[in-house]
């Protein structure tokens, strides 16, 4: 009987698995289509059980982002660039919603962090200029 419920829970999972990774891969043909709106339900669906997805949480942060939510943005930008994953790009989107948010302290530190993983990156300048009055 336990080697039939221990079967059970695998196909459970294996489903669940699918179904999550399913609902990304919808998520990335509604971004591709710049269907941002479509997508976010898609990417919030499959990240409840794939959320070590940084890719995912990259597209997601920027569909929020492009929509105007800047403090889910901010919040899955985050996790788009956790244990040193994500791009240039996510981080740099990163800090610009952290100083839209107003949380300029945070900012300081991404800024810093950021310069020193991209020290040729043209856009350090501007950054450190957006939160001068901050500090």
């Amino acid at each position: 009987m336990k080697y039939g419920n221990l079967l059970l829970l695998i196909l459970i999972s294996i489903i669940v698995s699918s179904t999550s990774v399913a609902q990304i891969k919808n998520g990335d043909k509604a971004y591709e289509k710049m269907g941002y709106i479509k997508a976010i339900p898609f990417y919030e669906s499959g990240l409840k059980k794939e959320s070590s997805n940084t890719a995912a949480w990259a597209k997601l942060a920027d569909c929020y982002r492009r929509l105007g939510y800047s403090v889910k943005a901010e919040e899955a930008y985050k996790k788009a660039i956790s244990g040193n994953a994500g791009t240039a790009n996510d981080h740099y989107y990163y800090i610009l919603t952290q100083i839209q948010n107003q949380h300029y302290v945070e900012a300081n530190n991404e800024i810093n962090t950021f310069s020193s993983k991209y020290p040729s990156d043209s856009r350090i300048a501007m950054l450190k200029g957006c939160t001068k009055k901050s500090r």
